[in-house]
């Protein structure tokens, strides 16, 4: 019996069949353990040269045929200078033989370690990522299929471990530069057989302390995804650096965290693009313009808050805005610019507060429902150098609320304010180096107010004065000092700048249902009398 087996088993090693499937096994193997990684290894780079041009290198190509798996090594692409753009330590994919039967490329693993990218923003605002996609400059980019079925694709799990993406912007003269690292992305389930969800999440931290997380689900086939996003611990400096050549202000100083929810829907007829719960945090926000020896803006805590805003039809609903304590300096020189005007760079015009002319239709408008603005003990000072000597408005402690529908249509945006409620504490009024203020006012108060920019108009219900004294100076010089006071300066150069657009407006009107002025004193001095 065992004899006759043992005659068999040869007579099957002997055949046609086992010696063809033998050599075809051994051929297999060679192929993929030696002879694809060997000619990977070698063509591949220079084929990536040429077509990135760029140069490409890499280590080591490894395919394992019989679990379907390829790890590529030390994968790089430098600049024409040679600094580095792309590249990674580690590419490990592994193909699932499953692909026949669900008819779709599958992947079980696509695991990427190491990886960096270099993203630089050249002066003329082109991308290098430009040369990866493989088209020259002069050659036009194919028009999108959007018909065509894509490629049927599924990805079980997609890993991308302590990655670097550096970014440098070099249009302004000194380049601006974010870098995140680690970054660590996760795919689970991603595929474009359609109606398929898959899951995402990413992790990054950047140099600067910037903390960046994203998770969600999408669907590839028709495009759809939502999920959360989050920038937290951001230095006001950070965004700052990319706009520094076009603004006069120093680095700010401050830390602002954005959280929001998100969706992007491509599957209906009518595109949605939205985020949802919108929440901006701002601490300890200071602003200096460079000249200045102390900043203009001081706000220890600033909210905003907004329940949507729908990017394609340009509309914010349920804004809200709130800003605690702080203190806003507001200055003039001596020809009557105010530093707000010089905050962002103006080139080739003698003066900043000139617009430039023949500004470009910005596209559709967009609309804001702002359900509440709330501003709570900001001070406030302005000094107004136009005059000599230097006149100094300020009021220690300022509470503002209201409502309003803004838009922003072109060339006359439109404003209009509601269920406005101003009051202002210890106001003075006066010139810079007197021991003593002209004007002094204990509180103003401002209830149930309405402004409308359309109609220039202002209503108010209620308007109080209260507790002020006023002095009055007839100085040597026979004037008055009030009447030096409320002389033309800042405001009235202001207003002569506009003056051709003035003329074409109507004028404002202002209603006041109530008004009252009390405990109020004067004082009368004549410094000509000896």
């Amino acid at each position: 019996m065992k004899k006759q087996i043992k005659e068999r088993m040869m007579g099957v090693v002997k055949s046609k069949i086992a010696i063809i499937a033998a050599l075809l096994l051994v051929l297999y193997t060679l192929t993929g353990f030696f002879l694809v990684p060997f000619l990977a290894g070698h063509l591949l780079p220079g084929m990536l040269s040429e077509r990135l041009q760029s140069e490409v290198t890499l280590e080591k190509v490894s395919i394992n045929p019989y679990s379907l798996a390829m790890e590529v090594r030390e994968f790089k692409v430098q600049e024409p200078s040679g600094e580095p753009l792309a590249g990674f330590k580690r590419l490990h994919v592994n193909f699932q033989l499953s692909s026949l039967f669900r008819w779709a490329l599958t992947f079980r693993d696509v695991i990427l370690d190491n990886a960096f990218l270099h993203i630089i923003i050249t002066r003329e605002g082109s991308l290098n990522l430009q040369r990866l996609a493989g088209n020259g400059a002069d050659e036009p980019e194919p028009a999108a299929d959007t018909s065509k079925t894509p490629l049927r694709v599924m990805l079980f799990n997609v890993e991308i471990n302590d990655a670097v993406i550096d970014v440098t912007d070099n249009r302004q003269p000194q380049p601006a530069k974010m870098s995140f690292q680690p970054l660590t992305v996760h795919f689970a389930d991603i595929s474009t057989i359609p109606e398929q969800d898959g899951n995402y999440s990413l992790t990054a931290t950047g140099g600067d302390g910037t903390v960046l997380n994203w998770s969600g689900n999408m669907t590839l086939h028709p495009f759809h995804s939502k999920g959360e996003l989050a920038f937290r611990h951001v230095p006001v400096e950070t965004p700052w650096s990319f706009f520094r050549s076009r603004l006069n202000i120093l680095p700010p100083q401050g830390k602002m965290t954005l959280e929001t929810r998100y969706m992007i829907d491509l599957e209906s007829d009518t595109a949605i693009a939205s985020l949802n719960d919108l929440r901006l945090r701002l601490k300890d926000l200071e602003v200096q313009l460079e000249k200045d020896k102390e900043p203009f803006v001081e706000m220890p805590k600033v909210d905003v808050d907004a329940k949507s805003i729908d990017m394609i039809g340009r509309r914010v609903q349920d804004l809200r805005l709130a800003i605690f304590d702080g203190h806003l300096g507001i200055n003039s020189d001596k020809d009557g610019i105010f530093n707000l005007q010089k905050i962002v760079r103006v080139k080739n015009s003698a003066n900043p507060a000139t617009p430039p002319q023949g500004s470009a239709h910005p596209g559709d408008p967009w609309a804001f429902d702002v359900s509440s603005v709330n501003l709570e003990g900001i001070g406030l000072t302005l000094r107004d150098k136009s005059m000599t000597p230097t006149r100094i408005l300020s009021t220690e402690d300022i509470t503002l609320n209201f409502r309003a529908d803004v838009t922003t249509d072109f060339p006359q945006p439109g404003v209009r304010m509601d269920d406005l409620a101003l009051a202002l504490h210890n106001i003075t009024l006066g010139f810079d180096g007197t021991s003593q203020p002209a004007v002094q006012v204990g509180a103003v108060a401002v209830k149930q107010g309405s402004l409308d920019l359309a109609d220039r108009s202002v209503s108010v219900s209620d308007l109080q004065v209260t507790d002020g004294t006023i002095d009055v100076i007839h100085n040597k010089e026979e004037a008055l000092n009030l009447a030096n006071l409320f002389a033309a300066g800042s405001f009235a150069a202001s207003d002569r700048q506009n003056e051709s657009s003035a003329e074409e407006n109507s004028p404002w009107n202002i209603f006041v249902d109530t008004f009252a002025l009390k405990n109020f004193a004067a004082r009368l001095t004549d410094e000509t009398v000896q």
